[in-house]
């Protein structure tokens, strides 16, 4: 296991320096302070989960680590050349050391975790961007007249993500596949007059005993508001919210978002099904022509899903089936990024072009990186049923 999990950490940060050298970023800085929107990041550069103040320099051939000596033994056992440092703060040996590990002085523009477009994205802090400059500056690794010191990494975290190697592709299906497994068994014992908490304690039941036999499971994300469970009217107004005392009626639909990860890598599904009443053997027409025109949608997606098509061209293959139905146009994506980290770790979405969720004019639009982004990795779609 410990094998494997080297040849993986390797692999994608292989990836990583090669993405590097493909946008010309001779060197990107990753700095954790115990930050929990910045572990998100982690994965990406194949570093491992901890708590101490530490920072990761990489460059096209070398990746350095910058740690105290409670977690240094780890990070060599993660592939990473290794500098001690004595106090919680790695800002003033990161830049000491910088120099000789980037191959001299005035080496730029450095990547650092910030970002004017993703907000998960901006981890460094306004207080560590100044204490590194500041510190830079007093080992004169910079001219006064140097300029371009620094760039976002986010275009390196999205590429990154968005591009699945093998191994990730595999582990994203093998948590889709035990996501889908627990809805499933969970849909089959679901019953009328049950609360929208019952169903969310049935499915912890059935997830953590999964959990238990299999220590490489986890939960996708907060375990209080996963699952989600809806029922009833009005349903579509607040889809993320935690399960309450509604109770499931005969003749209502309920939506199940949830997900289970494994390895780190989170499955992510949202599943919809109806109640019978006495006496129906089948839902009645309008829930089933709902749940036909979700498939056409989705079918349509996932057929325009293929590499090198931007993002909003599949969501619009998708949206374009159900407001051409009738219905208005909405402001969530067909889809979204699935990795290590997080369920919206940044990368490609299948999201509408504009902000109006429209297709075809432009008001002030989405950030480029989502208008223009390619599908690198795998569609895991909304599976609906009744």
């Amino acid at each position: 296991m410990e094998n494997l999990r080297l040849e993986r950490c390797l692999a994608k940060r292989k990836q990583a320096q090669e993405i590097m050298g493909q946008w010309g970023i001779p060197a990107w800085i990753t700095l954790v302070a115990d930050n929990g929107s910045e572990t998100a990041h982690l994965p990406l550069i194949g570093a491992p989960l901890g708590t101490s103040h530490r920072a990761y320099v990489l460059t096209s051939t070398r990746a350095v680590a910058i740690s105290h000596d409670i977690e240094l033994a780890i990070q060599k056992q993660y592939g990473f050349e290794t500098i001690k440092i004595d106090k919680r703060n790695a800002i003033p040996p990161l830049a000491k050391n910088l120099a000789s590990i980037v191959g001299g002085k005035g080496v730029a523009p450095i990547a650092l975790n910030y970002s004017h477009n993703f907000a998960n994205v901006d981890t460094l802090g306004h207080g560590s961007l100044e204490m590194l400059a500041r510190e830079l500056k007093n080992v004169g690794y910079f001219s006064k007249d140097q300029k371009g010191r620094f760039t976002s990494a986010d275009q390196l975290i999205f590429n990154l993500a968005s591009a699945k190697l093998p191994y990730e592709i595999g582990l994203l299906r093998e948590a889709t596949q035990v996501t889908n497994d627990v809805l499933i068994e969970g849909f089959g014992r679901m019953r009328s007059g049950m609360k929208e908490k019952d169903v969310a304690d049935l499915l912890h039941r059935i997830a953590d005993e999964k959990i238990s036999d299999n220590n490489r499971l986890g939960y996708s994300w907060d375990k209080a508001f996963n699952p989600i469970v809806l029922t009833g009217e009005g349903i579509a107004g607040s889809p993320h919210m935690k399960p309450s005392d509604r109770v499931i009626d005969p003749g209502a639909t309920v939506y199940i978002d949830f997900g289970l990860s494994v390895d780190g890598y989170q499955g992510d599904l949202q599943h919809f099904g109806y109640v019978l009443k006495d006496g129906e053997k089948e839902a009645p027409k309008p829930v089933q022509k709902m749940f036909e025109l979700l498939n056409d949608s989705i079918r349509a997606g996932m057929k325009v899903a293929k590499a090198g098509v931007a993002g909003w061209e599949v969501d619009k293959a998708s949206r374009d089936i159900i407001v051409r139905a009738g219905y208005p146009t909405y402001q969530h994506s067909t889809g979204h990024q699935l990795g290590a980290g997080g369920t919206h770790t940044p990368g490609v979405s299948f999201g509408a072009k504009f902000e109006d969720g429209s297709n075809e004019e432009s008001i002030n639009g989405m950030s480029d990186i989502n208008k223009d982004s390619e599908f690198r990795g795998i569609f895991i779609g909304l599976i609906c049923f009744y």
